[in-house]
Protein backbone atom coordinates (compact mmCIF):
# COMPACT_ATOMS: atom_id res chain seq x y z
CA UNK A 1 0.00 0.00 0.00
CA UNK A 2 3.32 1.88 0.62
CA UNK A 3 4.51 1.45 -2.58
CA UNK A 4 1.15 2.49 -4.13
CA UNK A 5 1.26 6.00 -2.51
CA UNK A 6 4.82 6.83 -3.53
CA UNK A 7 4.08 5.57 -6.47
CA UNK A 8 0.88 8.04 -7.26
CA UNK A 9 2.77 10.83 -5.51
CA UNK A 10 5.62 10.31 -8.00
CA UNK A 11 2.75 10.81 -10.84
CA UNK A 12 1.28 13.46 -9.15
CA UNK A 13 4.55 16.04 -9.38
CA UNK A 14 5.86 14.58 -12.55
CA UNK A 15 2.18 15.85 -13.65
CA UNK A 16 2.62 19.35 -11.88
CA UNK A 17 5.65 19.88 -13.28
CA UNK A 18 5.07 18.59 -16.56
CA UNK A 19 1.74 20.92 -17.07
CA UNK A 20 3.94 23.68 -15.01
CA UNK A 21 5.96 24.68 -18.29
CA UNK A 22 2.06 24.79 -19.99
CA UNK A 23 2.29 28.86 -20.98
CA UNK A 24 -1.52 29.49 -19.55
CA UNK A 25 -2.88 31.95 -17.38
CA UNK A 26 -1.28 34.91 -15.57
CA UNK A 27 0.17 34.84 -12.68
CA UNK A 28 0.15 37.73 -10.39
CA UNK A 29 2.04 38.48 -7.23
CA UNK A 30 0.49 39.88 -3.76
CA UNK A 31 2.84 40.97 -0.62
CA UNK A 32 0.99 40.38 2.34
CA UNK A 33 2.29 41.92 5.78
CA UNK A 34 2.97 40.17 8.83
CA UNK A 35 2.36 41.58 11.97
CA UNK A 36 5.24 43.48 12.02
CA UNK A 37 4.88 45.16 8.72
CA UNK A 38 7.08 43.14 6.70
CA UNK A 39 6.16 42.05 3.41
CA UNK A 40 5.61 38.73 1.94
CA UNK A 41 5.30 37.67 -1.63
CA UNK A 42 3.00 35.14 -2.89
CA UNK A 43 2.53 34.41 -6.83
CA UNK A 44 -1.04 33.50 -7.32
CA UNK A 45 -3.66 33.09 -10.04
CA UNK A 46 -5.70 35.66 -11.10
CA UNK A 47 -9.30 36.22 -12.42
CA UNK A 48 -11.67 39.05 -13.31
CA UNK A 49 -15.14 38.38 -12.95
CA UNK A 50 -17.60 40.56 -13.53
CA UNK A 51 -15.41 43.75 -12.99
CA UNK A 52 -14.01 41.99 -9.56
CA UNK A 53 -10.48 40.88 -9.41
CA UNK A 54 -10.17 37.38 -7.28
CA UNK A 55 -7.24 35.33 -6.42
CA UNK A 56 -7.76 32.01 -4.26
CA UNK A 57 -6.05 30.66 -1.29
CA UNK A 58 -6.24 26.40 -1.72
CA UNK A 59 -7.09 26.21 2.09
CA UNK A 60 -8.78 27.98 5.36
CA UNK A 61 -5.04 28.10 6.89
CA UNK A 62 -3.06 29.36 3.91
CA UNK A 63 -0.60 31.87 5.04
CA UNK A 64 -0.83 34.48 2.97
CA UNK A 65 -5.22 34.05 3.49
CA UNK A 66 -4.12 34.30 7.65
CA UNK A 67 -2.06 37.40 6.90
CA UNK A 68 -4.63 39.01 4.66
CA UNK A 69 -7.38 38.13 7.91
CA UNK A 70 -4.91 40.33 10.03
CA UNK A 71 -4.30 43.20 8.02
CA UNK A 72 -6.36 43.08 4.74
CA UNK A 73 -4.28 45.85 2.98
CA UNK A 74 -2.32 44.26 0.56
CA UNK A 75 -0.24 45.00 -2.73
CA UNK A 76 -0.91 43.50 -6.09
CA UNK A 77 1.69 43.29 -9.16
CA UNK A 78 0.14 41.88 -12.06
CA UNK A 79 0.33 42.70 -15.98
CA UNK A 80 -0.94 46.10 -15.41
CA UNK A 81 1.33 47.56 -13.18
CA UNK A 82 1.61 47.22 -8.90
CA UNK A 83 -1.82 48.50 -7.08
CA UNK A 84 -2.69 48.43 -3.45
CA UNK A 85 -5.71 46.77 -2.57
CA UNK A 86 -8.03 45.58 0.26
CA UNK A 87 -8.78 41.98 0.38
CA UNK A 88 -11.88 40.54 1.22
CA UNK A 89 -12.06 37.04 1.64
CA UNK A 90 -15.48 35.28 0.49
CA UNK A 91 -17.38 32.04 2.08
CA UNK A 92 -19.99 32.40 -0.33
CA UNK A 93 -20.29 28.32 -2.32
CA UNK A 94 -22.13 30.41 -5.18
CA UNK A 95 -18.57 32.82 -5.28
CA UNK A 96 -16.75 30.02 -4.86
CA UNK A 97 -18.23 28.08 -7.68
CA UNK A 98 -17.96 31.28 -9.92
CA UNK A 99 -14.03 32.30 -9.20
CA UNK A 100 -13.33 28.52 -9.67
CA UNK A 101 -14.64 28.08 -12.79
CA UNK A 102 -13.60 31.33 -13.68
CA UNK A 103 -10.04 29.66 -12.93
CA UNK A 104 -10.94 26.82 -15.10
CA UNK A 105 -11.54 28.98 -17.93
CA UNK A 106 -8.56 30.87 -17.99
CA UNK A 107 -6.22 28.17 -16.53
CA UNK A 108 -7.14 25.19 -18.46
CA UNK A 109 -4.83 22.44 -18.38
CA UNK A 110 -2.99 23.64 -15.20
CA UNK A 111 -6.51 24.10 -13.02
CA UNK A 112 -7.14 20.84 -14.00
CA UNK A 113 -4.08 19.33 -12.41
CA UNK A 114 -4.82 21.59 -9.22
CA UNK A 115 -7.93 19.89 -8.87
CA UNK A 116 -5.76 16.50 -8.74
CA UNK A 117 -3.83 18.11 -5.53
CA UNK A 118 -6.58 20.26 -3.88
CA UNK A 119 -10.56 19.71 -3.55
CA UNK A 120 -11.71 23.54 -5.09
CA UNK A 121 -14.82 23.31 -2.50
CA UNK A 122 -12.13 24.12 0.10
CA UNK A 123 -11.06 26.96 -2.05
CA UNK A 124 -10.99 30.64 -0.47
CA UNK A 125 -11.87 33.20 -3.07
CA UNK A 126 -10.51 36.41 -2.25
CA UNK A 127 -11.90 39.65 -3.93
CA UNK A 128 -9.24 42.45 -4.14
CA UNK A 129 -11.02 45.60 -3.99
CA UNK A 130 -8.00 48.60 -5.47
CA UNK A 131 -7.07 51.11 -3.26
CA UNK A 132 -4.32 53.61 -5.23
CA UNK A 133 -1.46 52.85 -7.40
CA UNK A 134 1.24 51.37 -5.17
CA UNK A 135 5.07 53.21 -5.18
CA UNK A 136 7.68 50.13 -4.39
CA UNK A 137 9.99 51.62 -1.80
Amino acid sequence: MRALITLMAFVVVVLVVAVGRIPEGEVAELVTFDRKGHGIETRLWIVDLDGETWVRAPKLDASWLLRLRLNPTAHLSRDEGLVSVLAFPSSDPEVRRAVNLAMLRRYGRLERAFRWLRNPEQTVPVRLGKLVPARRS
